[in-house]
């Protein structure tokens, strides 16, 4: 009896436990202008969205229309919606290789007036004429999960 009772409770941990990494996450690719200074993506492309409302858009600005390697990056990353409270976190951000893994770089995240700053770098030099990097974003809005992502072009400064 004893024996099952613990079974019992087992496998209720197992399957009735959830967390907020259980979340399904929606993916979410940003379009960039040419210059990579600024992106955008609407929530109206998410799977669920309330069509009721004007769609959330969110809005990426690079500081820097370059990607240089070993230099501190700024990203800002910010609502259309005039404020960000509470149903807006960013868990996560790195940058990565697109097409070539050369690790995960983790950004810092840093909340600036309903902005979101990203920082960090690109700790590898680009060998060839270009190095796409994507930026990955982990954030939850409203109670729903999102991972947002951008290309960005690294060019080295033989072939500019």
């Amino acid at each position: 009896m004893f024996r099952g009772l613990i079974c019992l409770l087992f496998c209720w941990g197992i399957s009735g436990c959830s967390s907020d990494s259980d979340l399904e996450r929606t993916s979410l690719q940003f379009t960039c202008l040419e210059t990579q200074e600024s992106c955008s993506v609407s929530l109206s492309n998410a799977k669920n969205s309330d069509q009721s409302t004007k769609p959330e858009e969110f809005v990426l600005r690079l500081m820097q229309s370059e990607l240089p390697a070993l230099k501190p990056l700024d990203f800002y990353f910010f609502s259309s919606h005039s404020s960000i409270d509470k149903d807006f976190v960013v868990e996560k951000a790195w940058i990565a290789g697109r097409d070539m893994f050369m690790g995960e770089h983790d950004f810092t995240i840093t909340m600036q007036d309903e902005v979101v700053q990203l920082q960090g770098m690109i700790p590898v030099c680009v060998t060839g004429d270009s190095m796409i990097w994507r930026l990955h974003i982990q954030a939850l809005v409203g109670g729903s999960a999102y991972t947002f992502f951008a290309d960005f072009h690294s060019r080295s400064n033989s072939h500019n």
